[in-house]
């Protein structure tokens, strides 16, 4: 979670409705990283960094399904405010995609991915495989 994209990510999954509209206006004007020093960012950022890795690794670790080149999983069972969405990628490397369901105070969310670092051709962001 070093690099500003990963934080700022982390943060646009576990925020609210209000918080995608304020700051898209940012990212066309300001470095990633401006955008985190922002202090309404920070103040998201914060309680997400202090967060216990270990916690979110076991809740996904605990269920997730694998078969061929996909993960899936389902955590409605447990109120989050959010999780990292590459922790089914960190837990299983050689996945290409990803399913995931969700719950939070405020939504449930289905949440649908391709591993940034897939080594599968054709699998690039936006792309897909029809053999799988």
């Amino acid at each position: 979670m070093a690099e500003p994209a990963m934080k700022l990510t982390m943060v646009i999954e576990s925020s609210g409705e209000g918080f995608v509209p304020h700051i898209i206006p940012l990212l066309t004007e300001m470095s990633l990283q401006d955008v985190l020093d922002q202090p309404f960012v920070q103040a998201e950022l914060g309680p997400l960094m202090q967060r216990p890795s270990r916690r979110a690794l076991s809740c996904c670790a605990s269920v997730l399904c694998l078969t061929a080149a996909w993960i899936t999983f389902d955590i409605t069972d447990r109120l989050t405010e959010g999780y990292n969405k590459f922790i089914p990628y960190y837990l299983n490397p050689a996945a290409t995609y990803n399913v995931g369901l969700s719950k939070s105070s405020f939504r449930t969310k289905v949440s649908v991915g391709t591993n940034p670092w897939t080594k599968v051709a054709g699998c690039g962001a936006g792309e897909s495989r029809s053999d799988l």
